[in-house]
Protein backbone atom coordinates (compact mmCIF):
# COMPACT_ATOMS: atom_id res chain seq x y z
CA UNK A 1 0.00 0.00 0.00
CA UNK A 2 1.31 3.44 -0.90
CA UNK A 3 2.17 5.82 1.89
CA UNK A 4 -0.67 8.30 2.43
CA UNK A 5 0.33 11.80 3.45
CA UNK A 6 -1.48 14.37 5.51
CA UNK A 7 0.64 17.48 5.30
CA UNK A 8 0.90 20.71 7.17
CA UNK A 9 2.26 23.38 4.83
CA UNK A 10 3.93 26.55 6.06
CA UNK A 11 5.47 29.54 4.32
CA UNK A 12 8.27 31.94 5.18
CA UNK A 13 8.02 35.48 3.88
CA UNK A 14 11.33 37.18 3.04
CA UNK A 15 9.59 40.57 2.88
CA UNK A 16 8.84 40.11 6.60
CA UNK A 17 12.46 38.99 7.20
CA UNK A 18 11.35 35.38 7.79
CA UNK A 19 13.64 32.50 6.88
CA UNK A 20 11.57 29.64 8.34
CA UNK A 21 13.68 29.09 11.46
CA UNK A 22 10.71 27.71 13.45
CA UNK A 23 9.82 25.29 10.65
CA UNK A 24 13.45 24.17 10.46
CA UNK A 25 13.60 23.64 14.23
CA UNK A 26 10.48 21.47 14.04
CA UNK A 27 11.94 19.27 11.26
CA UNK A 28 9.74 20.54 8.46
CA UNK A 29 10.97 19.63 4.98
CA UNK A 30 12.14 22.66 3.00
CA UNK A 31 10.61 22.56 -0.50
CA UNK A 32 12.29 25.62 -1.97
CA UNK A 33 11.86 29.36 -2.08
CA UNK A 34 9.94 30.01 -5.28
CA UNK A 35 6.36 29.75 -4.04
CA UNK A 36 3.49 32.17 -3.64
CA UNK A 37 2.13 34.95 -5.76
CA UNK A 38 4.37 37.03 -7.99
CA UNK A 39 2.19 40.16 -7.98
CA UNK A 40 0.56 42.13 -5.17
CA UNK A 41 -2.19 44.71 -5.61
CA UNK A 42 -3.21 47.82 -3.70
CA UNK A 43 -6.53 49.63 -3.92
CA UNK A 44 -5.71 53.37 -4.17
CA UNK A 45 -8.59 54.04 -1.77
CA UNK A 46 -6.86 51.83 0.86
CA UNK A 47 -3.14 52.53 0.25
CA UNK A 48 -1.89 50.68 3.34
CA UNK A 49 -3.30 47.28 2.28
CA UNK A 50 -1.58 45.02 -0.26
CA UNK A 51 -3.30 41.82 -1.39
CA UNK A 52 -3.04 39.00 -3.91
CA UNK A 53 -5.32 38.41 -6.87
CA UNK A 54 -7.24 35.94 -4.69
CA UNK A 55 -8.75 38.95 -2.91
CA UNK A 56 -10.38 40.23 -6.11
CA UNK A 57 -11.72 36.71 -6.80
CA UNK A 58 -13.13 36.07 -3.33
CA UNK A 59 -16.84 35.33 -2.91
CA UNK A 60 -17.41 38.60 -1.05
CA UNK A 61 -15.72 40.55 -3.84
CA UNK A 62 -18.08 38.97 -6.38
CA UNK A 63 -21.04 39.83 -4.14
CA UNK A 64 -19.84 43.44 -4.18
CA UNK A 65 -19.46 43.38 -7.98
CA UNK A 66 -22.98 41.94 -8.30
CA UNK A 67 -24.44 44.67 -6.08
CA UNK A 68 -22.65 47.37 -8.11
CA UNK A 69 -24.07 45.90 -11.32
CA UNK A 70 -27.59 45.49 -9.89
CA UNK A 71 -27.41 41.69 -10.12
CA UNK A 72 -29.46 39.91 -7.42
CA UNK A 73 -27.13 37.52 -5.56
CA UNK A 74 -28.08 33.83 -5.35
CA UNK A 75 -26.62 31.64 -2.60
CA UNK A 76 -26.79 28.60 -4.91
CA UNK A 77 -23.94 30.17 -6.93
CA UNK A 78 -21.60 29.39 -4.04
CA UNK A 79 -20.26 26.09 -2.74
CA UNK A 80 -18.17 26.49 0.39
CA UNK A 81 -16.01 29.52 -0.30
CA UNK A 82 -15.88 29.27 -4.07
CA UNK A 83 -18.17 30.32 -6.87
CA UNK A 84 -19.57 27.61 -9.10
CA UNK A 85 -19.52 29.42 -12.43
CA UNK A 86 -21.70 26.78 -14.12
CA UNK A 87 -24.58 27.82 -11.81
CA UNK A 88 -24.35 31.51 -12.70
CA UNK A 89 -26.28 32.63 -15.79
CA UNK A 90 -23.73 33.32 -18.57
CA UNK A 91 -24.69 36.99 -18.92
CA UNK A 92 -24.26 37.58 -15.18
CA UNK A 93 -20.97 35.65 -15.12
CA UNK A 94 -19.57 37.85 -17.90
CA UNK A 95 -20.56 41.00 -16.00
CA UNK A 96 -18.97 39.73 -12.77
CA UNK A 97 -15.73 38.88 -14.59
CA UNK A 98 -15.70 42.31 -16.24
CA UNK A 99 -16.21 44.02 -12.85
CA UNK A 100 -13.32 41.94 -11.43
CA UNK A 101 -11.02 43.09 -14.26
CA UNK A 102 -12.14 46.71 -13.86
CA UNK A 103 -11.33 46.61 -10.15
CA UNK A 104 -7.92 45.01 -10.77
CA UNK A 105 -7.10 47.63 -13.42
CA UNK A 106 -7.72 50.42 -10.87
CA UNK A 107 -5.27 48.86 -8.42
CA UNK A 108 -1.56 49.56 -8.13
CA UNK A 109 0.62 46.51 -8.88
CA UNK A 110 4.03 45.56 -7.53
CA UNK A 111 6.23 42.49 -7.72
CA UNK A 112 6.16 40.20 -4.70
CA UNK A 113 9.18 38.31 -3.41
CA UNK A 114 8.68 34.53 -3.61
CA UNK A 115 8.04 32.72 -0.34
CA UNK A 116 9.81 29.73 1.14
CA UNK A 117 7.64 26.63 1.47
CA UNK A 118 7.87 23.96 4.18
CA UNK A 119 5.95 20.71 4.66
CA UNK A 120 5.44 18.42 7.64
CA UNK A 121 3.95 14.90 7.48
CA UNK A 122 1.13 14.61 10.03
CA UNK A 123 -0.05 11.10 9.18
CA UNK A 124 -0.47 8.63 12.02
CA UNK A 125 1.36 5.82 10.20
CA UNK A 126 4.34 8.17 9.82
CA UNK A 127 4.36 8.72 13.57
CA UNK A 128 3.98 5.01 14.31
CA UNK A 129 6.85 4.05 11.99
CA UNK A 130 9.23 6.62 13.46
CA UNK A 131 8.06 6.17 17.05
CA UNK A 132 8.90 9.81 17.55
CA UNK A 133 6.70 12.45 19.12
CA UNK A 134 4.94 14.66 16.60
CA UNK A 135 7.18 17.68 17.12
CA UNK A 136 10.42 15.70 16.74
CA UNK A 137 9.34 13.44 13.89
CA UNK A 138 11.76 12.42 11.12
CA UNK A 139 10.81 11.59 7.54
CA UNK A 140 10.23 7.92 6.78
CA UNK A 141 10.89 8.30 3.05
CA UNK A 142 13.56 10.16 1.15
CA UNK A 143 12.71 13.79 0.38
CA UNK A 144 12.73 13.18 -3.38
CA UNK A 145 10.45 10.10 -3.08
CA UNK A 146 8.10 12.07 -0.86
CA UNK A 147 8.00 14.95 -3.34
CA UNK A 148 7.23 12.68 -6.30
CA UNK A 149 4.53 10.74 -4.46
CA UNK A 150 2.88 13.91 -3.18
CA UNK A 151 2.68 15.49 -6.63
CA UNK A 152 5.33 18.14 -6.01
CA UNK A 153 5.99 19.94 -9.29
CA UNK A 154 9.70 20.37 -8.56
CA UNK A 155 11.04 17.34 -6.63
CA UNK A 156 14.58 18.52 -7.32
CA UNK A 157 13.97 21.48 -4.99
CA UNK A 158 13.13 19.27 -2.02
CA UNK A 159 16.80 18.59 -1.46
CA UNK A 160 17.68 22.27 -1.86
CA UNK A 161 19.63 23.74 1.04
CA UNK A 162 17.58 25.53 3.64
CA UNK A 163 17.84 29.31 3.66
CA UNK A 164 20.26 30.86 6.10
CA UNK A 165 19.35 33.74 8.34
CA UNK A 166 20.16 35.44 11.55
CA UNK A 167 17.48 33.50 13.43
CA UNK A 168 15.74 36.67 14.55
CA UNK A 169 12.53 35.84 12.68
CA UNK A 170 10.57 32.69 12.00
Amino acid sequence: MAHQFRLFIGYSDPEAKEVGRVYQACNFMFLGHDYGTTVLYCDPERPDEWFTDRHVRHRTAYQKYAAEAGIPWKDEWVEGHRLVWERIPPGFAAILKRKEEEYKSRCIERTAAPKGKYAYDLTEDHLLVTGAPRRRSRWTVSPTSWARSSGCERPDLVTAPRPAGDGAHA
